[in-house]
């Protein structure tokens, strides 16, 4: 029975030797865990830490956004004064020199003032001629002046729209103005 005891004792220290061993074992695998999750922590530390970088820099670009679209709204205003004015000045510069500008048109060409036109086409408003809407689009044309046709002689007025650049709208709207110009008018327009 002793040999037995001792027998049954020395495989429980084989198996106590084993057990050991397995702590150890686990010993060693729970440092590897631990230093492991130092390296994850240190790694989520820095993902932090990146991620904070990313966030003001993304702040930063759409402040700067924010600041371009700001100039871009005052350059677009000074576009939109800048043209104002480049039409304003081509207008002028249209009716200041009407006579040079339509010469192969009319001869003895003059503009014709405001009033004087404003006192025709309230005549014909008063008629029933013409609308109040198209006195006023008459009266909007850029240059109307008025002079002897080259070819037959006849009195004329001509009609036109000055911009920087021409489109249909503008053709149309000058044809117009000129159609109802010679209709109230009685002559070539």
């Amino acid at each position: 029975a002793l040999a037995r005891l001792a027998e049954a004792q020395a495989r429980t220290e084989q198996r106590l030797d084993q057990l050991a061993g397995r702590m150890d074992q686990l010993a060693e695998a729970q440092r590897q865990t631990d230093a492991t999750v130092r390296q994850l922590v240190v790694r989520i530390e820095q993902l932090a830490e990146a991620q904070r970088q990313t966030d003001a820099t993304v702040r930063e670009l759409a402040e700067a956004q924010q600041r371009t679209t700001e100039q871009l709204t005052v350059l677009a205003v000074r576009v939109d004064r800048f043209d104002a004015m480049r039409g304003y000045i081509l207008e002028a510069r249209y009716r200041d020199k009407a006579h040079a500008y339509f010469d192969d048109l009319l001869l003895r060409l003059r503009v014709a003032p405001g009033h004087e036109l404003a006192a025709l086409l309230d005549d014909a408003e008063e008629r029933g001629l013409i609308t109040r809407q198209q006195r006023r689009a008459v009266l909007a044309a850029d240059v109307i002046a008025r002079g002897r046709l080259r070819d037959t002689g006849h009195e004329a007025f001509l009609v036109a729209e000055v911009s920087a650049v021409v489109d249909p709208r503008d053709v149309h709207r000058a044809a117009e103005r000129a159609r109802l110009l010679a209709r109230i008018a009685g002559m070539p327009a």
